[in-house]
């Protein structure tokens, strides 16, 4: 389903994310200002001290169990020489890096993090209390390496069973797109709850036929966004056709332990509205 920046929230909306898990909004954010956040996210990667440590693939190359795991399951990093290289070097060595503190590093973020639109959404979508989840702002490669968590489809929860698991729902918002072919997001329109198969991690070609068909990849421009839920809907992400793929993901969570803790500045903290204020659950003022 795609949708104007001016949709309307709606039970179609509810309707369409409970059965397929998705929508796309076109051209919800202006170009020029998605441009600027992806010119610092180019910055932020110059210098190691605004990322986490890069996970060690080639170390894990012949472990594919290990591979179909969390990233964060991968306990051997990159070493600091490689590091100290610079990303030019280190990204044939890693799949790629998330970047600490997004709100602190980039502070023009508060303009498409605390959108109006999102809360109301979100709000209409759970039809409960929901909060800001964790903010990820991350930089993915192109190499040789081998395919590593979210190039394999998946489901959020780690679990076959949804009731040990909150709810959660993820924007995705892709900081560079280079074409207006389909985005290298895959997604799996049908609940898990609907299907036999029972792995966590796997790839597309352990589906029948009948279901690679219905996988779909939404054509996403600049200033596109996707909506989709994580836990329910199995989901991956193809490697990058191109040089390095930026992404902000933001996530809305029902679990007041799952709300973010994500730091932001006092002065930007105090800019936002009591409704922006109240999905900031746990956030580190400073």
């Amino acid at each position: 389903m795609y949708l104007n920046k001016n949709f309307k929230i709606d039970e179609k909306l509810q309707t369409q994310i409970n059965q397929y898990g998705y929508f796309v909004v076109k051209k919800f954010f202006p170009k020029r200002i998605i441009q600027d956040i992806n010119r610092n996210v180019e910055k932020l990667i110059l210098h190691k001290s605004n990322f986490y440590p890069p996970r060690n693939i080639i170390y894990y190359k012949n472990n594919k169990k290990a591979l179909k795991n969390p990233n964060g399951s991968l306990k051997v990093g990159l070493d600091e020489n490689s590091i100290d290289q610079g990303y030019r070097y280190f990204y044939k060595l890693t799949n790629g890096v998330s970047y600490k503190d997004p709100l602190l590093k980039i502070r023009d973020l508060k303009k498409i993090v605390f959108k109006d639109k999102f809360i109301d959404l979100m709000t209409y979508l759970f039809q409960q209390k929901c909060y800001f989840g964790p903010l990820k702002l991350a930089t993915f490669f192109k190499n040789k390496l081998p395919k590593n968590c979210i190039n394999f489809f998946h489901t959020d929860d780690l679990s076959f069973n949804v009731k040990k698991n909150s709810r959660s729902l993820k924007i995705s918002i892709p900081l560079n797109v280079f074409n207006k072919k389909n985005t290298e997001y895959m997604h799996l329109p049908i609940n898990k709850k609907k299907l036999t198969l029972k792995k966590q991690y796997f790839e597309k070609d352990s589906l029948s036929n009948k279901l690679k068909k219905k996988i779909i990849s939404p054509k996403i421009e600049l200033g596109d966004i996707l909506i989709f839920d994580p836990i329910n809907f199995f989901h991956s992400a193809k490697k990058p056709n191109n040089k390095i793929r930026n992404i902000l993901y933001l996530e809305f969570v029902i679990d007041k332990k799952k709300s973010s803790n994500i730091k932001i500045f006092k002065k930007d903290f105090m800019l936002l509205s009591n409704k922006q204020k109240s999905f900031c659950k746990n956030f580190d003022i400073k």
